[in-house]
Protein backbone atom coordinates (compact mmCIF):
# COMPACT_ATOMS: atom_id res chain seq x y z
CA UNK A 1 0.00 0.00 0.00
CA UNK A 2 3.23 2.41 0.87
CA UNK A 3 4.80 1.78 -2.46
CA UNK A 4 1.60 2.80 -4.31
CA UNK A 5 0.89 5.55 -2.51
CA UNK A 6 4.45 6.78 -2.95
CA UNK A 7 4.10 5.80 -6.64
CA UNK A 8 0.84 7.65 -7.38
CA UNK A 9 2.86 10.91 -5.57
CA UNK A 10 6.27 10.80 -7.99
CA UNK A 11 3.82 10.37 -10.94
CA UNK A 12 1.81 13.39 -9.62
CA UNK A 13 5.04 15.26 -9.26
CA UNK A 14 6.28 14.24 -12.54
CA UNK A 15 2.88 16.01 -14.69
CA UNK A 16 1.99 19.42 -13.45
CA UNK A 17 -1.05 20.36 -14.12
CA UNK A 18 -1.57 22.87 -17.69
CA UNK A 19 -1.48 26.18 -16.69
CA UNK A 20 -3.87 26.38 -20.00
CA UNK A 21 -6.70 24.48 -18.79
CA UNK A 22 -8.31 27.02 -15.69
CA UNK A 23 -7.83 29.55 -18.83
CA UNK A 24 -10.03 27.74 -21.25
CA UNK A 25 -12.42 27.11 -18.62
CA UNK A 26 -12.45 30.44 -17.71
CA UNK A 27 -13.33 31.70 -21.07
CA UNK A 28 -16.03 29.28 -21.80
CA UNK A 29 -17.82 30.10 -18.45
CA UNK A 30 -17.47 33.71 -19.37
CA UNK A 31 -18.75 32.99 -23.20
CA UNK A 32 -21.66 31.37 -21.56
CA UNK A 33 -22.74 34.31 -19.42
CA UNK A 34 -21.85 36.51 -21.97
CA UNK A 35 -24.81 34.98 -23.26
CA UNK A 36 -27.44 34.84 -20.26
CA UNK A 37 -29.49 37.86 -20.31
CA UNK A 38 -30.01 39.44 -16.58
CA UNK A 39 -33.02 38.34 -14.61
CA UNK A 40 -36.31 41.29 -14.56
CA UNK A 41 -37.09 41.23 -11.29
CA UNK A 42 -40.60 42.95 -12.58
CA UNK A 43 -41.09 39.99 -14.87
CA UNK A 44 -40.75 37.03 -12.16
CA UNK A 45 -42.72 39.51 -9.33
CA UNK A 46 -45.46 39.26 -12.23
CA UNK A 47 -44.95 35.00 -12.78
CA UNK A 48 -45.75 34.64 -9.20
CA UNK A 49 -48.23 36.90 -8.88
CA UNK A 50 -50.11 34.67 -12.07
CA UNK A 51 -49.09 31.89 -9.91
CA UNK A 52 -50.87 32.89 -7.04
CA UNK A 53 -54.14 34.59 -8.83
CA UNK A 54 -54.42 31.45 -10.17
CA UNK A 55 -54.46 29.62 -6.93
CA UNK A 56 -56.67 31.95 -5.13
CA UNK A 57 -59.02 31.20 -8.42
CA UNK A 58 -58.81 28.02 -7.55
CA UNK A 59 -59.88 27.82 -3.84
CA UNK A 60 -63.09 30.12 -4.69
CA UNK A 61 -64.07 28.14 -7.14
CA UNK A 62 -63.77 25.06 -4.84
CA UNK A 63 -65.69 26.86 -2.05
CA UNK A 64 -68.76 28.42 -4.08
CA UNK A 65 -68.60 24.73 -5.80
CA UNK A 66 -68.87 23.37 -2.35
CA UNK A 67 -71.34 26.06 -0.99
CA UNK A 68 -73.68 25.57 -3.93
CA UNK A 69 -73.31 21.34 -4.12
CA UNK A 70 -73.71 21.57 0.26
CA UNK A 71 -76.97 24.00 0.19
CA UNK A 72 -79.12 22.42 -2.52
CA UNK A 73 -79.01 19.27 -0.35
CA UNK A 74 -79.39 20.35 2.65
CA UNK A 75 -82.26 23.06 2.07
CA UNK A 76 -83.73 19.58 0.64
CA UNK A 77 -83.70 17.11 3.27
CA UNK A 78 -83.98 19.78 6.31
CA UNK A 79 -85.68 22.93 5.87
CA UNK A 80 -84.61 24.88 8.83
CA UNK A 81 -80.89 24.15 8.20
CA UNK A 82 -78.85 27.23 7.16
CA UNK A 83 -77.07 26.75 4.23
CA UNK A 84 -72.98 27.24 3.93
CA UNK A 85 -72.85 30.56 3.50
CA UNK A 86 -74.76 31.48 6.57
CA UNK A 87 -72.98 28.93 8.53
CA UNK A 88 -70.27 30.72 7.88
CA UNK A 89 -71.39 34.11 8.44
CA UNK A 90 -72.64 33.29 11.82
CA UNK A 91 -69.03 31.41 12.69
CA UNK A 92 -67.10 34.60 11.69
CA UNK A 93 -69.80 36.98 13.86
CA UNK A 94 -69.98 34.22 16.60
CA UNK A 95 -65.97 34.86 16.82
CA UNK A 96 -66.35 38.68 16.99
CA UNK A 97 -69.96 38.83 19.28
CA UNK A 98 -69.36 40.97 22.61
CA UNK A 99 -71.38 39.63 25.41
CA UNK A 100 -74.60 40.65 26.44
CA UNK A 101 -75.13 41.86 23.04
CA UNK A 102 -78.11 40.68 20.77
CA UNK A 103 -77.23 37.16 18.87
CA UNK A 104 -80.02 37.87 16.51
CA UNK A 105 -78.47 41.21 15.38
CA UNK A 106 -75.61 40.65 12.99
Amino acid sequence: MKDLQQQLIATAKANPPSELVPYAFEKRVMALLKDCKPVDPIQLMNHYFVGAALCSILVAGGLAGFSVMMSDDNTMAKPQAASFSQDVEQTIYAAVELPGADPEMP
